[in-house]
């Protein structure tokens, strides 16, 4: 493209080359010829009354002060599969461009099944914390349960069962202490009285012996029996009911601790569930917010138009010296923020333009500005200026070296549906205006020592006439004595014939 402009201003060129030449031989020929009256229209110029604007002329570009940009929009890489022609009038609503959709068509479709199936398995862990639940509350009752009765087996022991035994033991040693003392009195007694009496009859003798005998052994038995339970007593105090309250004791801590364990237990089973809930609740937001998410880009993979108006592909910043970095066409990838096409709005249009650095000073906020299409030169638009970048920039970006200029724009206070944003425009920049002045082009001054001068076309002849000159600008000079109004001058040094 650049090689294609670069080949046709080159053409251009050679053409004004060549067309220059051609008019200077031509007014060469006819000055030999004594023709003086064929000079071409435009070398001449009819004196006129007109304002005088005194400023700065500049150029700028038309464009509209609020442009609809449209863009990818998606956060994934696409392609754009449709895209209507570029400079063409759209209205409100119409479909400009459509980027493909099959991928993200099917990551819908995954991300749904994704979502149905993790609630499905949501449900099931749900369920199966319902039963933790009843299978926990049953392992604490029943450990509570199990407490209380090695608590009330404790308790028997100690207040009841243990006290009783004590009691029993020490009824048996007195109760065989009394049977050792009846038994130690009735040996001895009858002892006695088999030593006090005189036996007659042999037999009944024996009888008596025998008798004291087995008085003797009842008596050994009950020292045995007493000795055994006041063994048994001290047995029971030192070891049997010590033995028995620890028993009952570790008993009852041992219960007391797997009730503990078994409330951490479940504690910590119902905390890993909730934690499998809580992380496949969060699991299905995502999903579900990403499959929120790339519905809403489904309606973004068409491009409307916001307004009615006409399609520019791409950004306008040739202003800013730059290109259109990619050429918009069917098939190409997209990024997020690409924008595709750009709908200025015609309604209300500005004029940017450049300050070159030595003029800066010279222009302000709210000058007034004239300006005139270079395509409609007799249209002239009022305007105001409205921004002036604070800092300067170089005129060629990637040249250090070139000129500063200051990004500017204005407003233009009389829209006129003549302008289209792209056009190029003059601005003259208002500092003065001087009403009703007979003016000339620049180009018809001329200047001999310190004397400003015209050549004034007279009948099929011309002389030089002095004249004063006023106030000018960069194209018109005020003519204030020398010059009537509807006088023809010329526009270059005219040269008498031979013949004259």
């Amino acid at each position: 493209m650049l090689k294609k402009i670069i080949i046709s201003i080159s053409i251009l060129a050679v053409l004004i080359i060549i067309l220059y030449f051609s008019g200077l031989f031509l007014s060469t020929s006819q000055s030999s010829t004594g023709d003086s009256a064929q000079e071409s229209p435009d070398r001449l110029f009819k004196v006129k009354k007109d304002d005088l604007i005194l400023g700065i002329e500049l150029t700028g570009t038309v464009n509209a002060k609020k442009q609809h940009k449209l863009a990818c929009e998606v956060s994934f890489p696409t392609k754009l599969i449709s895209i209507v022609d570029e400079n063409k009038k759209v209205k409100k609503g119409d479909i400009l461009a459509e980027f493909e959709t099959e991928e993200l068509t099917q990551t819908i479709q995954d991300l749904t099944l994704s979502v149905d199936n993790e609630k499905k398995e949501l449900l099931i862990r749900k369920e199966e914390k319902e039963i933790l639940i009843s299978t926990n509350q049953a392992d604490i009752e029943k450990a509570k349960n199990t407490v209380g009765e090695s608590q009330d087996a404790f308790n028997k022991y100690w207040k009841l069962e243990g006290p009783k035994i004590k009691d029993l033991q020490i009824n048996r040693v007195e109760t065989a202490k009394r049977q050792l003392e009846k038994a130690e009195e009735a040996y001895l007694k009858f002892r006695e009285k088999i030593s006090q009496t005189v036996y007659s009859d042999v037999a009944e003798e024996v009888e008596a012996k025998s008798t004291l005998a087995n008085l003797k052994q009842s008596l050994k038995n009950n020292k045995t029996q007493y000795s055994n339970s006041l063994l048994d007593q001290k047995i029971l105090k030192r070891y049997t009911h010590p033995n028995k309250i620890t028993t009952l004791q570790n008993r009852l801590e041992e219960v007391k601790l797997n009730l503990k364990r078994i409330k951490i237990t479940t504690a910590s089973s119902m905390i890993q569930k909730n934690n499998q809930i809580f992380h496949m609740e969060r699991k299905i937001r995502k999903l579900e917010n990403d499959l929120k998410k790339h519905e809403e880009f489904l309606p973004k993979m068409k491009l409307i138009a916001p307004v009615d108006g006409l399609v520019i592909y791409g950004e306008d910043n040739k202003r800013r010296g730059g290109w259109r970095a990619t050429e918009i066409k069917v098939g190409m990838k997209l990024q997020r923020g690409n924008v595709i096409i750009t709908i200025p709005d015609l309604t209300e249009l500005i004029v940017n333009f450049d300050i070159p650095e030595q003029y800066r000073a010279k222009i302000k906020i709210k000058n007034l500005v004239v300006i005139t299409p270079e395509s409609l030169p007799t249209l002239k638009v009022k305007g105001v200026v409205d921004h002036i970048d604070s800092r300067p920039v170089n005129q060629l970006r990637w040249d250090p070296n070139s000129p500063k200029i200051y990004h500017s724009s204005l407003i233009i206070t009389e829209q006129n549906t003549k302008l289209i944003t792209g056009m190029n425009v003059k601005i003259a920049i208002v500092n003065k205006i001087l009403k009703n002045r007979l003016l000339v082009p620049i180009e018809a001054i001329f200047e001999k020592s310190g004397q400003y001068f015209i050549y004034l076309k007279t009948g099929e002849d011309f002389k030089e006439v002095d004249v004063t000159i006023g106030e000018s600008n960069d194209n018109f000079v005020e003519v204030k004595e020398g010059l009537s109004e509807n006088e023809y001058v010329y526009l270059y040094r005219p040269y008498k014939s031979s013949n004259n």
